[in-house]
């Protein structure tokens, strides 16, 4: 269960953030530089570390990354929708489990296209994505998630923290997938890093309250201006949301609050 995941790594000293595995040991400070440049090992030292390859990236790099070294960059993560994506890859009724279709999106390549029956995402070789590597399309690329390397070639990530929660809880830090770079500043003290990412709206460290955007706050940006946009309650997108898990295609809250009656998290 992922809180109960959570307490444990807490409680084995394993740093963790809205959910997400924290890599040990890896530089938080880096020499100063400026946003956009790269360390002066790259381009000739031969180190081959997880952080080298980080601190080397350039913007617009895809980099194959391992779940458990992504740092987050926000304070918290909407459970329910960790909920809906755990019931739908442990209890799903889909013919290919929805896990490897996320994770196919996730790696640019589309959905998922087949499976085979003891398919893992621990080896992608066991099931095929809809687009081969190398053959991706702009929008296929643009949906990749994405990361900023920070001080001592931390990676961020700046997109996809439910998405790679979920994947983490149901198979494990060592899950590899590609992620897209949208900028290094893995040359910036850590105080020039940070100020960098709110400055260029990378990180969510705002609550309910707080004005977010055209003068409304989070919360406030969450309201619909008319339910289900005037559709009655059995039709239009509540219909879908509102399926029962008895459904052969059970909605996003059938699948949440069935996951957790299994677990008892109600």
């Amino acid at each position: 269960m992922v809180r109960s995941r959570i307490r444990q790594w807490a409680a084995a000293g394993v740093p963790v953030v809205a959910g997400m595995v924290l890599a040990a040991g890896m530089p938080a400070t880096a020499a100063p530089g400026a946003p956009g440049e790269r360390p002066a090992l790259c381009g000739h030292d031969q180190r081959s570390g997880s952080a080298a390859v980080y601190a080397c990236a350039e913007e617009g790099d895809l980099l194959e990354v391992r779940l458990g070294d992504l740092h987050p960059t926000q304070p918290a993560i909407g459970y329910d929708q960790i909920y809906y994506k755990l019931g739908r890859y442990t209890l799903g009724k889909d013919d290919v489990n929805k896990r490897f279709d996320d994770w196919c999106e996730a790696n640019g390549q589309g959905g998922v296209e087949d499976a085979e029956p003891d398919a893992t995402l621990a080896d992608p070789s066991t099931f095929d994505c809809e687009v081969e590597i190398g053959d991706e399309t702009d929008a296929e690329l643009d949906a990749m998630k994405t990361l900023v390397v920070g001080p001592g070639g931390v990676p961020y990530l700046t997109d996809g923290h439910h998405t790679f929660t979920s994947l983490l809880e149901v198979a494990g830090p060592d899950v590899r997938v590609r992620v897209r770079v949208q900028d290094n500043l893995s040359t910036l003290p850590t105080s020039r890093f940070w100020e960098r990412m709110e400055a260029d709206d990378r990180v969510w460290l705002r609550d309910a309250d707080d004005v977010v955007d055209g003068g409304y706050t989070a919360a406030e940006l969450g309201a619909l201006e008319e339910w289900n946009d005037g559709d009655a309650a059995d039709d239009g997108e509540f219909a879908k949301l509102a399926r029962p898990y008895s459904d052969d295609k059970p909605g996003k809250l059938a699948y949440a609050m069935e996951y957790k009656k299994e677990h008892g998290l109600e």
